[in-house]
Order: structure tokens, then sequence, then C-alpha cells
């Protein structure tokens, strides 16, 4: 099985300390959260996991030095989402792929999430969940309906983890930056279907602020979270 990691972010919002760390190195209960993501998805069966850096890629280069299939991926500018993705083709086989943000903390089962996307035979599956801070996905029938649209009623959030058939991947121009939600407006725009799996009883975070990163420790510490 194959996996990307997504770790070439600046990690503007955790600055000033992003100027000395990439964000996905940063520690969880003084373990690397890039080496924990890793560590889960090789313990499931991912055996080839690529991983984009960019900012203070070196760190990154140096931690990951001597994994077993582990491939790192170092882009000289930002590609963004979808052009890390575009990248990492030359990596891929084309079995479905399984992409991670680097930066979030959750319970996600992903071996689940993976036999999911195979079960519904939708090209790509986005896992979701209800969080009102970041709820901007219309969702109807375990479906995405849109990116865009403001009834609240039925809105979801987008959780960073999505399964991809690589072939999808291949509209996107080479070497260039790319968002891969703007690509998946395009797929729902020629009547794609792009499935939702739902992932409300899960524990998530992303590590986007210094508040966020406490919230999460103080959880752990107090082992009110998983």
């Amino acid at each position: 099985m194959q996996a990307m990691i997504l770790a070439a972010g600046l990690g503007t919002r955790l600055l000033p300390h992003t100027l000395v760390r990439p964000k996905p190195l940063f520690p969880v209960l003084n373990q690397p959260l890039l080496l924990l993501t890793i560590k889960r998805l090789q313990k499931i069966g991912f055996d080839r996991i690529v991983v984009n850096c960019h900012h203070l890629r070196e760190q990154i280069v140096a931690a990951l030095d001597g994994l077993t299939g582990v491939i790192v991926q170092e882009e000289d500018s930002i590609l963004g989402t979808g052009g890390g993705l575009r990248t990492a083709l030359n990596y891929l086989d084309d079995e479905p792929l399984l992409v991670t943000n680097g930066d979030i903390y959750h319970t996600i089962d992903f071996n689940e999430f993976y036999q999911f996307h195979i079960a519904n035979g939708a090209p790509v599956t986005l896992a979701m969940h209800d969080c009102n801070r970041f709820n901007r996905v219309m969702v109807k029938s375990e479906k995405v309906v849109s990116f865009d649209d403001r009834d609240e009623s039925s809105l979801l959030a987008f959780t960073g983890i999505h399964m991809i058939d690589p072939e999808i991947l291949t509209e996107i121009k080479q070497n260039s930056y790319s968002c891969i939600i703007d690509h998946y407006r395009k797929l729902l725009d020629d009547n794609v279907t792009i499935s939702c799996y739902r992932a409300d009883d899960c524990f998530w975070t992303d590590m986007g602020s210094p508040a966020d990163y406490l919230h999460l420790h103080e959880g752990l510490l107090k082992n009110d979270i998983p």
C-alpha cells in the first residue's frame, strides 16, 4: 500500500517557532509528529510512503534518513498540495493512494478509511467530520457536492486525509503550483464523484496555532485523547 504525507508548508501560523523547525517535526510527547504518522502507516502495511518537503527541508531529510520504505520528495519551490501530489506520481504506482497532511494529530482508522475507499468505487474519497470551526464542504448522501456552499446545515470539515486513485492527478500541470481542492472543484464540475467518509467519532486537531498545539498536549497528558 502507498501513502503520501504533505510536509512542505511554511507553517506561517506557528511563527516564529517554525523559523527554526518545520511544523511536521514538532514533537508530540517528545516524538516528532511526522515520525508518529509514518509509524502508524507502516504498522498497518503501508510500505511505500512519499514525504514532500520544502521549508527547512534539510531537517526533514535528516529525520527520515535510513527509514525503510520512505521516499523524500524535495521541492525547490512551493508546489502546493496539488503540485506536490502530481510530482509524487514519479514514485507511485497505479494503486489507491492515501494522502494525509503532515501537521494533524488524529485517531482516524487509516485501514478502515482505505477499505471504505476501495468499496465505494469513487476515484476520490475525503475523510470528513463535523468541526464547526472548519465546516466549509457541502455533503449529501455520502458525496461531496461543493467546496463553496454557505448552507451551514449541510456543511462538514475536510480533515486533510484523502484517498485518491492516482490517474486523476495526471491532469494537474507538472512542476507548477496547484491546490488539490481546486482540482477537486474541477472534478465536480466534470461530474466526477467524490465520496465522503464520516469520521465524527474520532479525535482530530491540526497544529495550526500555539493554542492548538497546547490543547493537544493538555489532552494527551490528561488522557483525554486516545
